[in-house]
This record gives C-alpha cells, sequence and structure tokens, in this order.
C-alpha cells in the first residue's frame, strides 16, 4: 500500500479534510477554503493522497474515542461493581439476584458475556394467553413453512 505525507497536500485540502472531520457542510467548507464542491467531490474521490490523509484522520479519531471509551469505562468499573454487589445484598428480586450470580460466576471462569440483561416479572393469575387479550389481534399467516 502506498503511503502519503500530508505535506503533498494543499492548505486547502488540509483545511477541508479538518472541516469534514468536524462535520461542516460542504456549502461552509467551499466558503471557507474557496473551491468548488466539484473540486472537493474530485478530492475526496480521486485524490489519492486526500483520500489517504482523510483516511489516517478518520482512524485517528476512532481510536482516540476507543481510548478515551475504554477509560471511562475503566474508571467506572468499581462503580458497577458496587452497584452488582449493593443488588446481589439487598434485591428482593431472585432473577436479579440470579443474573448477577451468573454474571459473576461467568466472569471467574473467563467466560464474558456481551450482555448482562436483568427482567422483573410479575405472575399473572389468569391462564389465558396475553394475545386473547388484545382486542382485533389476528394470528399472522406464516409463509413458507411447512
Amino acid at each position: 500500500m502506498e503511503k502519503y505525507n500530508n505535506s503533498e497536500l494543499t492548505v486547502a485540502q488540509s483545511k477541508c479534510i479538518e472541516m469534514l472531520l468536524e462535520g461542516y457542510k460542504l456549502k461552509d467548507i467551499e466558503d471557507a477554503i474557496g473551491n468548488k464542491r466539484k473540486s472537493i467531490w474530485e478530492w475526496k474521490t480521486k485524490n489519492k493522497c486526500f483520500m489517504a490523509e482523510l483516511d489516517r484522520r478518520k482512524q485517528d479519531i476512532s481510536e482516540f474515542l476507543t481510548r478515551s471509551a475504554n477509560k471511562r469505562f475503566e474508571n467506572l468499573q468499581d462503580s458497577a461493581i458496587n452497584v452488582m454487589e449493593l443488588l446481589l445484598k439487598e434485591s428482593q428480586n431472585d432473577n436479579v439476584k440470579f443474573e448477577i450470580c451468573k454474571e459473576i460466576l461467568n466472569r471467574n471462569i473467563g467466560k464474558i458475556s456481551n450482555k448482562l440483561e436483568i427482567t422483573a416479572t410479575t405472575q399473572i393469575e389468569d391462564n389465558g394467553s396475553v394475545i386473547d387479550d388484545i382486542p382485533d389481534y389476528e394470528e399472522p399467516e406464516l409463509i413458507g413453512i411447512e
């Protein structure tokens, strides 16, 4: 893969990249750098140096945001564990306690879940179907299933 040096960009192209990354509209960029939208479009689609620098800068921003988010999650980890501990000790809901225990045990054996889903359920005395309680409900027709 060919590498490009951002010194190969003009001042207008560098400013254009900055403004694109900051979310400016093309009309505002056009006014600020004195180039027509057609030129900007050609840079974005045909100028390898411009495209490479734009992609590099997007990647830099993405990596920075990822590192920043990871640091914030690290800083919240103790608080999250404290909340789990409190819920485990004080929750009256057995489902909550079970899900927290399961999460803790899974983490201790190296199985980290992608999500922790805790739902509270209530028992319904009526043995009827929930669907029966919806007015004008029609059972959907299953097509292609035999």
